[in-house]
């Protein structure tokens, strides 16, 4: 929305849902099949993994990745990704061999390969972060409720990011919305009961959330 506010009337119009930016540490390739033509990447290729976005473009995955590596890939994309994501991703730059954490989607008609560098850490972070999520999930399992679960969820997120604030946000058919539950710092003014119109989240955003991308 250049060289135009945005307030209560035109923020549902504010292109939220189109970023068209990635975070730097990582890279991003779209793929077309059915042989994983590379026909859109992000600009920081060069950087993050050696190869220009002009060398890519066009080219087919199986001059970046190796021959293994893409059949892991084309298995992924017949199966649930939730289950099989991150895939191990190595591409061989010079003489090092770079590892990637690699996430597989399909929008629409293309394919979605986000790559995201391994942390030398990862192994024993992912363990650990298994040990906390699993009381986590069995505390949100066994709630009775919605109302219970919510704040189950808002306390156990809070504890895992560690974030100031967490909330439950629960949109009614009219699109507008209240906290159902909350946990926050004690310095922090409660949001928790409180009522908000359709206007308080943007139609845009709303979609994000039900489609998990928010």
């Amino acid at each position: 929305m250049t060289h135009q506010s945005v307030d209560l009337t035109n923020c549902d119009r504010e292109p939220i849902h189109i970023p068209g930016l990635i975070q730097p540490h990582g890279a991003l390739l779209v793929l077309q099949e059915p042989d994983l033509t590379i026909i859109q990447v992000s600009s920081n290729t060069l950087e993050s993994i050696g190869q220009r976005p002009q060398d890519l473009l066009g080219k087919p995955l199986s001059t970046l990745l190796a021959p293994k590596q893409i059949a892991t890939i084309r298995q992924c994309l017949s199966e649930d990704f939730e289950h099989v994501n991150p895939l191990d991703i190595a591409i061989k730059r010079a003489a090092k061999l770079l590892r990637f954490d690699g996430i597989v989607h399909r929008q629409k008609a293309l394919i979605v390969l986000e790559l995201e560098p391994k942390q030398k850490s990862q192994k024993a972070d992912c363990f650990e972060f298994y040990q906390r999520v699993k009381g986590t999930i069995t505390k949100i399992q066994k709630a009775p409720t919605l109302l219970e679960m919510s704040e189950a969820v808002v306390k156990e997120v809070r504890k895992v990011t560690g974030f100031d604030r967490v909330m439950v946000y629960q949109f009614d058919a009219d699109g507008s919305g209240r906290v159902i539950a909350e946990d926050r710092a004690d310095a922090l003014t409660p949001y928790l009961g409180l009522h908000y119109p359709p206007s308080d989240i943007p139609k845009q955003a709303k979609q994000l959330y039900t489609t998990g991308c928010g």
